[in-house]
């Protein structure tokens, strides 16, 4: 396996791709960054953002919707211009987004988690439709949100558990 780079992260999580542009991302969520790199082009760039973020999905036209420590947040690809379309867990200082998916049917699956792995702060969510649904609750670390290929079946891990 070979490196695309080699930039140090303090935490990063979020790997991510659209293969419409060749993009690949991934944030540094402590270091508050996101990388992104056109693989066609070889060279990776990063910009610093305004909050922690941990995920991205691309939207039906084609923007980017950010998971970050507030909530998702709307930006046009390559761009600065970073516009809150959802609080989640705004009220809560003590909690930072974490994992996420995308399910087939297009809902945004995310997850919260303490800022120091506290038991039991963290929780995922279904974004769907602008609506934001708490589904389950009483995690630590949530992590490895994944789906069965037919879209019928979530699973995700509390890694602070092994479970």
């Amino acid at each position: 396996m070979q490196p695309i780079d080699d930039f140090r992260l303090e935490l990063g999580e979020g790997p991510g791709y659209d293969p419409h542009t060749d993009m690949a991302w991934w944030f540094d969520i402590v270091g508050k960054r996101l990388y992104e790199r056109n693989l066609a082009e070889g060279k990776t760039r990063y910009r610093d953002l305004p909050f922690a973020a941990s995920a991205m999905a691309v939207t039906t036209d084609g923007r980017h919707l950010i998971l970050a420590e507030d909530g998702l947040y709307l930006r046009t690809p390559g761009g600065d211009d970073f516009t809150l379309y959802a609080a989640l867990e705004a009220d809560n200082p003590a909690t930072r987004s974490n994992d996420a998916r995308v399910h087939p049917c297009g809902a945004f699956w995310i997850s919260t988690m303490g800022w120091n792995a506290e038991r039991g702060a963290g929780a995922i969510y279904h974004f769907y439709k602008g609506v934001i649904t708490r589904l389950w609750g009483d995690i630590t670390i949530p992590n490895a949100i994944c789906f069965s290929p037919s879209g019928d079946r979530a699973y995700f891990t509390d890694t602070a558990l092994g479970k």
